[in-house]
């Protein structure tokens, strides 16, 4: 199955690295999570780089910036039902498709797009975030 250029709004399944792992030194996600395309900057013969943020089922402490996922969005993109959080002040920046794109279960390379207004929420936060210096990044080569 080919692989389509990532749309912003669009969930894949990626290896996620969070910020701590990649300070302490990992350089690989420890488990395929739902990420959200936040950014696809298509360069004129070097590809498309891309910034994605997680969903995780851990509640974020309050020195986080996370919106939940509702859970009808959930059920549209064939995700389980338990509560979810796509962090905002963290991301992932690579070379699509890179080494850690994975499959979903149907075996396609995503579960579709987020509605409109969850994005823009998501983006709000982000920028917020960058705002009071808490938006952090971790750049990835796969």
């Amino acid at each position: 199955m080919a692989i389509k250029e990532p749309r912003v709004g669009e969930i894949i399944p990626y290896w996620f690295l969070w910020r701590s792992e990649h300070e302490a030194g990992e350089d690989a996600g420890r488990k395929l999570r739902p990420c959200v395309v936040v950014a696809a900057l298509r360069r004129q013969g070097n590809g498309t780089r891309v910034a994605v943020v997680s969903m995780t089922h851990a509640p974020p402490d309050a020195t986080r910036t996370a919106i939940e996922v509702p859970a009808q969005v959930k059920a549209r993109l064939g995700l389980d039902e338990r509560r979810s959080w796509i962090i905002c002040d963290e991301f992932n920046e690579f070379d699509w498709p890179g080494m850690d794109l994975g499959k979903a279960p149907d075996g396609t390379f995503s579960f579709g797009l987020l509605p409109r207004g969850l994005l823009s929420e998501i983006r709000d936060e982000m920028i917020a975030a960058r705002a009071r210096g808490k938006l952090r990044g971790a750049a990835r080569d796969g």
